[in-house]
């Protein structure tokens, strides 16, 4: 939940801001008002499920004891998604370990948390994956599935806000020379299940990302200003939308209160949407 500080300042994280700054109409329905839209929960997420897998990995060094960990808290509903099904979660699991058996790099501290004061009137908040140490030098490691993998999924490694925020919290947590992020990306496809279209497929990929000192100043501008924006809309409590993001990348769950007359939308709210706050610190990522 956002809170205003009487300083005045905020606790935000990357989710934040990166909504903000697309939609601020959006951002106040999730995270000022808590709407999220009435769906059947589940424990973890598929993205979530190989991320709790993984993490066993990366402590453990035991394939059995990653796919149990998977088949544990993932819940599949065939349903509802052929995809992220249990077969699949074993599968990206199993060819993770026999690929990634060997790594270059030794794990430091794994899923830490932060919730770090950032200057003046701004508590920045978040979950780094991994800190990792490679040949003497100090990466963070981001784990993320995707539905599509390749040369257009490396360029959204830079620049990036989220990445470039966990650098800058593993440097205040004691890593002060951490270098750069390295995204751990996972793919997400049916065809990884069949042999004859898995070779058209990249399965696995790793892409890194060295953190200046200039990207870094440029990055603190950006939070800045925008707890700065985000303080201000929060007290008015005005906030404007973007209606162009409305289908960008998919449509935005908030789009059928959007498109109705205001005196309608109190209707679709209580219909389609529940409370539910938003907990930087625990939330699970997704498939993107």
């Amino acid at each position: 939940m956002i809170q205003v500080i009487n300083k005045p300042g905020l606790e935000l994280d990357y989710s934040m801001i990166s909504t903000y700054l697309c939609c601020q109409k959006r951002f106040q329905f999730r995270y000022v008002l808590n709407l999220v839209p009435k769906v059947e929960t589940r424990p973890y997420s598929f993205g979530g499920a190989i991320h709790a897998g993984l993490d066993v990995w990366h402590t453990k060094r035991n394939v059995e004891a990653t796919v149990k960990k998977f088949l544990e808290v993932y819940k599949e509903d065939l349903e509802k998604d052929d995809k992220r099904t249990n077969r699949m979660g074993e599968w990206i699991l199993r060819n993770y370990a026999q690929t990634y058996a060997h790594e270059p790099f030794k794990v430091l501290e794994s899923e830490r948390c932060f919730a770090l004061e950032f200057p003046k009137d701004l508590r920045f908040m978040g979950r780094i994956d991994k800190i990792v140490d490679w040949d003497g030098m100090i990466w963070v490691v981001d784990h993320k599935t995707t539905s599509s993998m390749g040369y257009a999924y490396g360029k959204k490694v830079e620049p990036n806000m989220q990445l470039t925020g966990y650098v800058w919290a593993a440097r205040q947590l004691g890593y002060p020379k951490c270098v750069g992020v390295l995204v751990d990306a996972v793919l997400v496809a049916k065809g990884l299940l069949e042999a004859a279209s898995r070779a058209k497929l990249t399965p696995l990929a790793r892409f890194d990302s060295y953190i200046s000192d200039a990207r870094m100043k440029e990055w603190g501008s950006i939070v800045r200003h925008a707890s700065k924006d985000i303080n201000r809309s929060t007290q008015e409590e005005v906030f404007y939308p973007n209606w162009d993001m409305c289908t960008y990348y998919g449509e935005c769950p908030y789009r059928k209160i959007c498109i109705e007359d205001p005196v309608v939308q109190p209707k679709i709210i209580a219909m389609d949407y529940e409370i539910s706050a938003w907990s930087p610190l625990k939330e699970a990522e997704d498939v993107n």
